[in-house]
């Protein structure tokens, strides 16, 4: 939830479904929150201007834009040892300090493990989908499947092995 005050600033407001208000983090000038994962020991923020990190215990509220990160950013996954970034204008993970382009694919939206074939991981873009391996902990791209033009959202594999695909105004695949 998130609500603009005079000041221009905006507060997150994170709430645990099955118990109780959370926190409350004060991010700054950023105007919209997509996404949010712990990742070694931090928390970041996907927003409508790049990734934040900032820290989790004490008084949140000090988000730095991680640089090279500025523009969209829809999609937080940890895979292996990397927080993969899906953004705007491809895919990224963050390894430490370091940024890493991994596919050059623009509007990376979730990501999921493949059970069918383990150590695969299947993302929907804009207007493709993308399947990366993982080798070592690290994600690499291994193929792009042009031409599926849907507006996927959200993907999901479920207890058999099914892929589920959520249109951004059609419902459910």
């Amino acid at each position: 939830i998130s609500r603009p005050k005079e000041s221009g600033h905006v507060y997150t407001l994170t709430i645990d479904l099955l118990s109780s208000i959370d926190c409350i983090i004060r991010v700054g000038e950023v105007a919209a929150v997509d996404d949010a994962a712990v990742y070694k020991g931090k928390l970041f923020l996907g927003t409508n201007q790049g990734l934040f990190e900032g820290e989790i215990s004490g008084i949140p509220g000090n988000f730095r834009l991680i640089p090279g990160t500025q523009g969209q950013v829809w999609d937080l996954e940890e895979v292996g040892s990397e927080l993969v970034v899906g953004h705007n204008s491809g895919t990224f993970t963050l390894s430490g300090s370091e940024i890493r382009k991994i596919s050059p694919v623009s509007g990376g939206f979730s990501i999921r493990p493949n059970p069918r074939e383990p150590g695969t991981w299947v993302q929907c873009t804009y207007s493709n989908l993308v399947i990366f391996r993982e080798t070592n902990g690290r994600l690499q791209l291994n193929k792009v499947i042009y031409n599926f033009n849907e507006l996927i959202r959200f993907l999901e594999f479920d207890h058999l092995g099914n892929l589920w695909a959520g249109h951004m105004h059609r419902g459910i695949y």
